[in-house]
């Protein structure tokens, strides 16, 4: 659901894919103004990094997209709606958004 799953790489999501992975980990939990314990973590809780970023079809099947930046709350409840029901889901108006 919502834009960087679907439409990645988005300009945001892919200025990710010009670092090496442990230079952004090391920037995102090291080097930043709001650092405590100056590592990067290391848990079961954290997912860890692909080497690039990527839209999540390129990793598992998507049967429907559901667009957004995130996805607006009755948009989905449509979709999940139309889905549970055995309709193939069409966005129009204010359902089809991407903002």
């Amino acid at each position: 659901m919502g834009d960087c799953a679907t439409f990645n790489p988005l300009p945001i999501t892919a200025m990710r894919n010009f670092f090496d992975v442990d230079d952004v980990l090391k920037r995102g939990y090291v080097e930043t103004e709001s650092t405590i314990d100056g590592e990067v973590p290391e848990s079961e809780m954290l997912c860890r990094l692909l080497d690039k970023t990527t839209s999540i079809d390129k990793i598992v099947k998507v049967d429907y997209y559901i667009p957004g930046c995130p996805p607006d709350a009755d948009t989905i409840f449509f979709v999940l709606s139309e889905l549970i029901a055995g309709r193939i889901p069409v966005l129009t108006g204010k359902n089809l958004r991407y903002d």
